[in-house]
């Protein structure tokens, strides 16, 4: 089987993913025969990770868990998906609920917690991204992660508030329902940045250290402080210290000439 064929043909999108990330053969094992995992608490049924035919034989050598699994709930969780597309990361992935999809691309570097809230959570996080200590708060509207993106140190990307504020004029929660967080392709997030509930950040962009996303955030903009605010435009950002690397220079590139009608991939 293929990814293209198991999850939404909307995210089969250069957003995320490149074309052999989606037509690579996967192969699904439950969470009890995959030798790269450890469970705690209560496993109920149909659980299952996805992976790469060809990472198979890595999976088994490997003598380290890439994926460490906690189950906060009394009750067993079931009918989760984890499609683990990287060979490479360490995860710390805890649940108190079942129905959750986890999508983790294609050359993940770095680590990542990741909490599993609330009804049906999802998470998608795109090929080549790279996270230091990052954590994810997935809620049931999902959490939108692009290709390329790089994350320091203590970022918190958050789904939902988790609890609710309540009018006490009129006891209504303000804060009700959950939302899509996104953040875009090739986004450079700065140290101890939260990311909260309905932000979106376009691509190309930075966000300062320490700053708050509490709104959307457009395309290749600087913006930095609580709640963050832009102060600079048409900017991007490059792996290298001191120069503007041609290999920047072409994905900026790749990311300008990105449209509504090239961005997702034809799938067969």
């Amino acid at each position: 089987m293929q990814l293209s064929e198991i999850i939404d043909p909307n995210l089969l999108s250069r957003e995320y993913f490149v074309q052999s990330t989606i037509t690579a053969d996967l192969v699904k094992i439950p969470f009890s025969d995959f030798p790269s995992i450890s469970i705690q608490g209560l496993i109920g049924k149909n659980n299952y990770i996805y992976v790469k035919v060809e990472h198979l034989e890595h999976y088994q050598n490997t003598k380290k868990n890439i994926i460490n699994f906690e189950n906060w709930s009394p009750n067993p969780f079931e009918n989760t998906n984890i499609f683990l597309l990287s060979k490479s990361g360490q995860f710390e992935i805890r649940t108190r609920t079942s129905g959750a999809s986890v999508i983790i691309g294609h050359n993940f570097k770095g680590s990542a917690e990741i909490r599993l809230l609330h009804t049906n959570p999802f998470l998608l996080i795109g090929d080549d991204v790279t996270a230091h200590s990052i954590r994810f708060q997935v809620h049931g509207n999902g959490i939108y992660i692009g290709r390329r993106s790089l994350f320091s140190e203590e970022v918190i990307v958050q789904g939902h508030d988790a609890h609710s504020i309540i009018d006490l004029n009129t006891n209504e929660i303000l804060n009700f329902g959950d939302k899509v967080t996104k953040v875009g392709s090739y986004v450079w997030v700065g140290r101890r940045v939260t990311i909260m509930p309905g932000a979106d950040i376009g691509k190309g962009g930075v966000i300062g250290a320490t700053a708050t996303v509490t709104k959307s955030i457009p395309e290749f903009c600087l913006a930095v402080g609580v709640p963050a605010r832009i102060i600079k435009e048409n900017i991007s950002w490059c792996r290298t210290k001191d120069s503007f690397d041609d290999k920047s220079k072409n994905i900026i590139s790749q990311l300008k000439d990105q449209t509504p009608e090239n961005i997702n991939f034809k799938v067969k």
